[in-house]
């Protein structure tokens, strides 16, 4: 029964979240992005996600040293740090992150 898995559903979906918001931003973002245009993208692709969600997310990119995340007016704003990078184009897995594919759907 898929409710007997519903921790790992949620661990796999928000390890493939983590990898989009890298790729997007080592890619089409061009480095940095704020949490209102990645929920809004995240709409686009039909990989919705809460803003609390989405915040865990970014926050454990932080800690991981993937992202520099500040706060302007409530707003989380991210940029793009090398390490992001090595993780987006799958020079360095992370557990947490999805290992990226080579057809790299968010690199645009």
């Amino acid at each position: 029964m898929i409710t007997n898995h519903a921790d790992e559903i949620q661990k796999a979906l928000n390890a493939h979240r983590a990898l989009a918001i890298l790729q997007l931003l080592e890619g089409p973002l061009r480095g940095g992005a704020n949490e209102r245009l990645l929920t809004s993208i995240f709409e686009m692709i039909q990989l919705r996600t809460s803003r609390a969600e989405l915040r865990l997310i970014l926050d454990f990119l932080d800690r991981e040293g993937a992202i520099c995340s500040t706060e302007v007016e409530g707003l989380i704003v991210v940029e793009l740090r090398y390490h992001g990078h090595e993780i987006a184009t799958g020079l360095v897995l992370v557990e947490g992150v999805e290992k990226p594919k080579p057809e790299a759907p968010y690199l645009g």
